[in-house]
């Protein structure tokens, strides 16, 4: 099975090439945007025919949610316009293409979990940009495995566990969201699940083609969340001091972009299909919180 990666030195993208290395059967061609210049159809069509994947795993992505609110252009250019020329090329080579997507394409006022496909209205740039990217990839690729994802981490410096240690050195007191509720997901649990779709998808004469999801258990609050991520490092002895955590509403934190306050994702279909993958965030956490190296965190 030869496999394209798109954005390998981001947080999921280097778990991607990790988990390719432990498999004998595939042929993995994985590139960074220093590789590849997603937002330019130029270069992706020659990079790609060149290489003719059977599969195209897309985990290049603009990320900054706050930022995006400024940069509305950019982020359509990498999490839309990027996903229409990699519908193009996959068509034109036969190629599954697999795309990661976002629990923020939901506005998150459902009292329960959101279903493949429960209605979308994202609040803010960066989900309407992931959003459009959906859409793109669903009416133009002939072979689509659409996976939304949730609050992703890993080892890298720049997401919530990272902010959470660096603000814990500098502040006794973190105010932390309470009323935003969601599933941590580790990146390396992320892309073994990915690899093992694209396996399936690979192998399966009726694959089901479409939306899947994908993320840790159990649900919580960015604050239960936070409380978990000070605890473990208190116990490993990566903060001195547990700071007070305390829990606030949205209303009260200000940010440039509004977010869901539900971000539970149904998972059913996915482990219908493979039931046996680890999606357990806090052994996630312990991983994280004791890596061997750090881990960029280039999506795109």
């Amino acid at each position: 099975m030869k496999l394209m990666i798109c954005g390998a030195n981001g947080q999921v993208g280097r778990h991607l090439v990790e988990a390719c290395i432990q498999e004998t059967n595939i042929n993995v061609l994985a590139l960074s945007r220093n590789d590849l210049n997603i937002t330019e159809r130029n270069d992706v069509f020659e990079q790609t025919e060149s290489f003719r994947p059977n599969i195209i795993i897309n985990a290049a992505a603009y990320t900054q949610v706050d930022k995006a609110e400024e940069e509305p252009e950019l982020a359509y250019c990498i999490n839309a316009q990027a996903v229409e020329y990699l519908s193009e090329v996959a068509n034109a080579v036969d190629a599954i293409l697999i795309h990661i997507s976002t629990d923020y394409v939901f506005d998150g006022k459902s009292s329960q979990p959101y279903q493949e496909l429960s209605q979308q209205n994202p609040l803010n740039i960066y989900g309407t940009t992931k959003w459009q990217g959906e859409q793109i990839l669903l009416e133009k690729a002939r072979k689509p495995i659409l996976i939304r994802t949730s609050w992703v981490f890993c080892e890298s410096d720049n997401n919530f566990v990272a902010t959470m240690l660096r603000l814990s050195k500098s502040r006794k007191r973190l105010s932390i969201v309470d009323d935003q509720m969601g599933a941590p997901t580790y990146a390396k649990h992320l892309a073994e699940a990915i690899i093992n779709i694209a396996e399936v998808s690979f192998l399966a004469p009726k694959f089901h083609f479409g939306i899947y999801h994908f993320c840790g258990q159990p649900f919580v609050s960015w604050f239960e969340f936070a409380k978990v991520i000070f605890e473990k490092s208190e116990q490993l002895d990566l903060i001195h001091q547990l700071p007070e955590v305390v829990p606030i509403a949205s209303e009260d934190y200000s940010s440039a972009a509004r977010r869901p306050k539900n971000s539970c994702l149904q998972t059913s279909r996915f482990f219908t299909e493979k039931s046996s993958l680890s999606r357990d965030w806090q052994a996630g956490l312990d991983s994280v919180l004791s890596p061997k190296e750090k881990i960029s965190n280039e999506g795109y």
